[in-house]
């Protein structure tokens, strides 16, 4: 039987060359980035995600940095993947033995076509899930079988680092060889800068191109963001949710906001969440710092702008193009606006491509209609930075439970998943 998300990975292989490809960044811009020097103790592999992340915490430098690698031949791509795993991740006395068995396996184009199309975990039907399923059987993802005990121990750890990159290096294909791979990296950084021009920075970690150098000659090129801070929702009870500020509101809304223009789905409170709250003075949950801004459907060629979330949080838009939340952040309303074409061209068009950012610009001018309708019709209010209080919180969670609305606050609110 086929599972929704093979059917919806098979899509995004399908559409893919048209809806998903990127900007190759110019090579002024490269140098431009600014060099940190940091070294292998100062870092940490954080690879039980799709993407891996090296947690860095030097001197000059805290928070997350995701690398862009060049987009290289395959067998040259994972011959720099095993280096990277048996330095920083698992270094280990037999590490060239057992990269040189794979590299040997994988010069049978069989393997490596097994190999670079193991797929996804989360899709029961791929080879990495099944191999997943039954460990045994190594040859699903193209590695000969080996009486090498060496190897046989590292599979497991070694292939969830690589997946994700293999993962990655596909979606990357439709882009120029040997260019860094910025199929990621150009999401991250362009929902920084919308945020920025939505006037709500503070719901993103700035996240910024940059160079680590390691230990002095390993030169990575990638995207480094600030620790996000706060907790996560899955880490608080029902009653220290209960305790939220209005600011809290007013973000969520604004988080929503961003959400349409980039056509981010994947924000969400539950397990594997991707934003944290953080606390004020007065114990209160005052604010939310959303991370993970990249995921593979963002920034698609659509201008709808009544679309739900993973959290199962429904459209901020009905059939009717009303907005279905009671409140709206006055200056947020503004800020979208005054974001004209020309702006956007100008902040985006090194990281996305003019097709990217005519829609972003078509879901804008979508959503300030609806915005407009529904307030000449009193279907919401427009509340300043001052107005948000207990009552606006009450009034959202109680139109949510009558109207079977999840909006982004009653998501966190009851923790969705």
């Amino acid at each position: 039987m086929i599972d929704v998300i093979t059917i919806k990975n098979q899509i995004l292989k399908l559409i893919a060359p048209i809806l998903f490809k990127t900007k190759d960044l110019k090579d002024k811009f490269i140098e431009s980035v600014p060099e940190y020097e940091v070294n292998s103790e100062d870092i940490k592999y954080l690879i039980y995600s799709t993407f891996n992340v090296i947690k860095v915490d030097s001197k000059d430098l805290k928070g997350y940095f995701r690398e862009c690698r060049l987009h290289d031949y395959p067998l040259r791509y994972i011959s720099n993947l095993l280096d990277d795993y048996f330095n920083y991740v698992n270094p280990n006395e037999c590490s060239d033995n057992i990269k040189k068995e794979i590299l040997e396996g994988l010069k049978d184009k069989r393997n490596l076509k097994k190999f670079m199309g193991m797929g996804v975990k989360n899709d029961p039907n791929s080879s990495i899930a099944k191999f997943y399923n039954n460990a045994n059987d190594v040859s699903i993802v193209g590695i000969n079988k080996t009486h090498s005990k060496e190897l046989d121990s590292e599979l497991s750890t070694l292939l969830q680092f690589v997946w994700g990159e293999v993962y990655l290096y596909n979606m990357c294909k439709y882009n120029n060889h040997y260019q860094y791979q910025t199929f990621n990296s150009n999401r991250q950084i362009a929902t920084t800068i919308l945020a920025r021009l939505l006037g709500s920075s503070e719901i993103i970690p700035n996240t910024r191109y940059v160079k680590l150098k390691l230990d002095g000659k390993n030169v990575k090129f990638g995207t480094f963001m600030n620790d996000a801070g706060g907790v996560e929702p899955e880490a608080l009870s029902d009653i220290e949710r209960g305790k939220m500020s209005p600011n809290l509101q007013c973000e969520f809304m604004k988080l929503n906001v961003l959400d349409i223009l980039c056509r981010h789905t994947d924000h969400r409170p539950g397990h594997d969440g991707n934003y944290n709250v953080l606390y004020n003075e007065n114990n209160e949950i005052f604010s939310v710092c959303a991370f993970d801004n990249d995921a593979p459907t963002s920034f698609i060629l659509s201008d709808k702008i009544n679309f739900g979330t993973s959290a199962k949080t429904t459209p901020i838009i009905n059939k009717k193009g009303f907005i279905t939340r009671p409140y709206m952040s006055i200056e947020g309303y503004e800020n979208l606006k005054n974001l004209s074409k020309q702006k956007l061209i100008k902040e985006l068009e090194l990281y996305l491509t003019k097709k990217q950012i005519n829609y972003i610009y078509k879901r804008k001018k979508n959503l300030q209609k609806s915005i407009k309708k529904s307030f000449e019709t009193n279907k919401i209010k427009l509340l300043s930075n001052n107005q948000w209080t207990y009552n606006t919180i009450h009034d959202e969670l109680v139109l949510c439970e009558q109207n079977n609305e999840v909006s982004y606050l009653y998501a966190f609110y009851v923790l969705t998943y």
